[in-house]
């Protein structure tokens, strides 16, 4: 989405720099008009044109026997998210046959894997255990065993009485694919070492999928109907976000992710695409918005109607968090939760 700086004033400092002043409630005025128009428009709208090709063929290059098994699975989850990303945000056509696409990319661990003249290979990194920080030759029914074991402590600790035993083991299973996808992909580039981590304190989706389930329920709790426009004109405004954390959420992050799935597969790279950048700008987003829920209750009584106002703008700002998140991980093919 792009949204247009208007300046409101310039300082010069004493060491000669210019500081520039944005008008901030006008650029947060405008962004969530755009999103109220189309809620699509921050992420599906096709980023700039980068090449004049229409259709990508990534294939999976790398079946040697010495694989571990992490390494093949980093290699699907690789394939799997450039072609989501591809797909649904470069607006290139995924093609399944090589010779019908005007590009093909192979993804794998060794150079000369299959790999054709006309071709870019796609080097994938090294998969380190976290305790030896050596190649982790575990097999990944073995890893994702050792993922739901800490999983399953952290689901008992927090205890919900809202779920069954059953939807309770599904939930810990799913979210032990989960975080292993999410570290498999957490590197800067692909080629890059992935470190795997099953500690507590070294989990990283965690945080992302936790905080999108406590805006489910923070909207789900919401009992007062939302101004609602599909033109954008609904009598809000959002100039009422004036916390640091709320400028920061829309500023730093909601109204840059289009540029950052735009970097992750920027084709002047080719062999370097950063798809590192997706689970580390929701990482960022999920950790700020954290800190907000701490400090700033949302919701309003009914009675006090002076603060609907920006009760409703923040309940927006909740909103695009909430799609930016799920359309994040859905692009790393990580399936959200409502409730944790």
């Amino acid at each position: 989405m792009m949204t247009s700086w208007k300046i409101s004033k310039v300082v010069s400092r004493p060491e000669g720099h210019l500081a520039f002043h944005i008008d901030r409630k006008a650029f947060l005025n405008e962004f969530f008009r755009n999103y109220m128009i189309d809620k699509d428009s921050l992420f599906f709208q096709k980023v700039k044109d980068v090449s004049e090709e229409k259709s990508v063929c990534i294939v999976e290059c790398d079946k040697s026997d010495n694989i571990t098994d992490l390494s093949s699975e980093r290699i699907k989850a690789t394939t799997t998210t450039l072609m989501n990303i591809f797909n649904s945000v470069a607006g290139l056509s995924i093609c399944k046959v090589p010779e019908d696409a005007d590009r093909v990319l192979r993804v794998g661990c060794a150079a000369g894997g299959g790999v054709v003249n006309g071709e870019d290979l796609i080097l994938v990194g090294p998969v380190l255990n976290g305790q030896t920080k050596k190649k982790d030759t575990r097999h990944l029914v073995e890893v994702l065993e050792t993922l739901v074991s800490t999983f399953d402590e952290i689901s008992r600790e927090r205890d919900c009485v809202e779920s069954t035993e059953a939807d309770r083991k599904a939930k810990v299973e799913k979210s032990a694919k989960a975080e292993l996808q999410f570290q498999l992909l957490s590197s800067g580039s692909p080629n890059q070492a992935v470190i795997i981590n099953s500690q507590q304190s070294k989990l990283q989706s965690v945080a992302v999928l936790y905080n999108y389930a406590r805006i489910i329920h923070i909207r789900n709790a919401n009992k007062i109907s939302l101004p609602d426009d599909g033109d954008g004109d609904a009598n809000l405004d959002f100039g009422l976000l004036k916390e640091p954390e709320e400028w920061e959420l829309v500023f730093v992050y909601l109204s840059r992710y289009r540029q950052v799935l735009e970097e992750c597969v920027d084709q002047s790279h080719q062999q370097h695409y950063k798809l590192g950048k997706l689970p580390q700008f929701l990482a960022g987003l999920a950790k700020i918005y954290s800190r907000y829920y701490n400090r700033i209750r949302v919701l309003k009584s009914p009675e006090q109607r002076h603060l609907h106002p920006t009760m409703f703008a923040r309940l927006y700002l909740l909103q695009a968090i909430g799609d930016v998140i799920k359309h994040g991980l859905g692009l790393m093919d990580i399936e959200v939760f409502n409730h944790m």
